[in-house]
């Protein structure tokens, strides 16, 4: 939000001044920092309520994210109109080129009747989208979508302007500014699907995750929960005790009882003929068997916020225990440093909540496929991923520039050992399918031959590049014996 604020600074009076107390907040706002939002919101409409000049050209600049296309229409830098709205679940599934074409058409249907027979500047910050709807440009497009949209634009009177993203403030900004909204309400979703945990244990799920969320922002969604300010109490340091430790799971065993319940055999005995040693602890007294009886605080604690999130009685515990044990199970455990599934299992647990990005995904060498091309180019490109989020990677291309491309549009690029290959049979390939005797032999003899010259220039056999050599035809045709017909052999 600051940064769109700063982006029509020009026309906010005495705007130092008025940002300066939401510059100072920290994580949640006081009423000087909500103030100040308000006030200046209150110049911006002021100054997108004057007249229009005439006799000056408009600027209509777009973006688009994952959820939420915006706009912003300007003239001589001064706002005159924003548009931002959030994207429908079909919508959500379209291509990143897609999603800002879509933004540039939504923005000009919007303000139609102010660019109507007016020649306007339109600037985007995708570059395909600029080529594809610039008027200059007569080349086919192949996606019917864009095409039929292109066709729709044609009645406007427009010069398109490719600007970097870093450089398109006004419109990124709303879309930011939307998305955060989103992102505040899907992250205080996931904490009602964990069950109300902890700061620490809530970022360390995200971590792990590799979850779009920052330390503020979950310090400011645990700290502003209402179920967990009514139920969980505040920490008391109690005196330091030893524990008896296990060194093994199972070796120890820590029971509590919801009861009491009715008996009729009151036996004691079962245990020792099992030979389970058992000791009691003295009624009344919760250190006896601190470590249980905490843990019971722990999970009772997490069922009852668990509850009254969903707004549930305390009669329906049942329908809440199993989310709130798989909860408990799953996150990082302070004491350990590892959840209690890792601590037994000696892996992590699966769950349906949060979305991870997978392992290879992580700086170093990748393809990026190449959207505009000739037949005779290449279909990806070589790159090196710099970072990356569960939908976007910052890539730096081979001739230096840096870009951001979709997930959907890299693969890894990993060297294959000598060894691998080495390993498999004659008779199988590199994806686990099997070969023909015949290509079997090319294969070893290319391999061979590409490690012969790695050996002679001192460096390593270049084995991204194809192991089998092309196969061509071996039909030959022969001369024309009658009109059209052509025979083979």
């Amino acid at each position: 939000m600051i940064g769109l604020f700063a982006y029509y600074a020009g026309w906010i009076a005495n705007y130092l001044t008025k940002i300066g107390p939401l510059i100072k907040a920290t994580i949640t706002l006081d009423n000087d920092s909500r103030e100040a939002i308000d006030l200046i919101k209150q110049n911006l409409a002021n100054a997108a309520l004057r007249p229009i000049n005439e006799s000056m050209p408009f600027t209509v600049e777009t973006d688009a994210s994952d959820f939420v296309i915006a706009a912003t229409l300007n003239q001589e830098g001064r706002p005159v109109a924003f548009l931002s709205r959030t994207l429908s679940p079909s919508e959500q599934r379209h291509s990143t080129v897609e999603k800002d074409a879509y933004a540039v058409v939504e923005a000009l249907r919007k303000w139609r009747h102010l660019l109507t027979e007016r020649h306007f500047t339109l600037v985007t910050d995708q570059k395909s989208v600029s080529f594809m709807f610039d008027n200059r440009h007569t080349s086919k497009i192949k996606n019917d979508k864009i095409a039929c949209w292109q066709l729709e634009l044609m009645t406007f009177s427009y010069t398109v302007i490719h600007r970097p993203g870093v450089e398109n403030v006004g419109p990124d900004a709303l879309t930011r500014v939307h998305c955060g909204y989103m992102g505040k309400h899907q992250l205080r979703d996931l904490h009602i699907s964990l069950c109300h945990p902890g700061v620490t244990r809530m970022s360390q799920f995200v971590r792990v995750k590799n979850l779009p969320f920052s330390m503020s922002e979950i310090r400011t969604i645990t700290s502003q929960c209402e179920e967990c300010q009514q139920i969980k109490p505040q920490f008391i340091c109690s005196d330091e005790e030893k524990l008896i430790k296990a060194t093994q799971p199972f070796e120890r065993l820590s029971l509590d009882f919801k009861g009491p319940l009715p008996s009729v055999t009151k036996n004691r005995s079962w245990l020792n003929t099992k030979g389970v040693s058992t000791s009691r602890t003295t009624s009344y007294n919760s250190r006896g068997n601190g470590q249980c009886e905490k843990y019971n605080g722990v999970i009772w604690k997490a069922i009852e916020c668990a509850l009254k999130s969903r707004r549930l009685p305390l009669g329906h515990w049942e329908n809440v225990l199993l989310d709130a044990l798989h909860s408990i199970r799953s996150l990082l455990c302070t004491s350990t440093n590892c959840t209690p599934h890792e601590r037994m299992f000696h892996h992590s647990r699966r769950s349906t909540n949060g979305t991870s990005i997978p392992s290879w995904l992580k700086p170093g060498p990748i393809y990026v496929k190449r959207h505009v091309r000739n037949k005779d180019e290449p279909l990806v490109d070589e790159a090196e991923l710099l970072e990356t989020n569960p939908a976007y990677a910052h890539v730096r291309l081979n001739d230096g520039r840096e870009t951001t491309v979709s997930v959907r549009d890299i693969s890894p690029r990993n060297s294959t050992s000598r060894a691998e290959f080495s390993n498999r049979g004659p008779s199988e390939d590199c994806s686990g399918g099997q070969l023909s005797k015949e290509d079997a032999t090319v294969r070893d003899v290319t391999i061979a031959t590409s490690t012969e010259e790695g050996n002679n220039e001192g460096s390593q056999p270049n084995i991204d590049r194809e192991i089998s050599p092309l196969r061509r035809s071996t039909r030959v045709r022969k001369a024309v014996d009658r009109y059209g017909a052509v025979s083979y052999y």
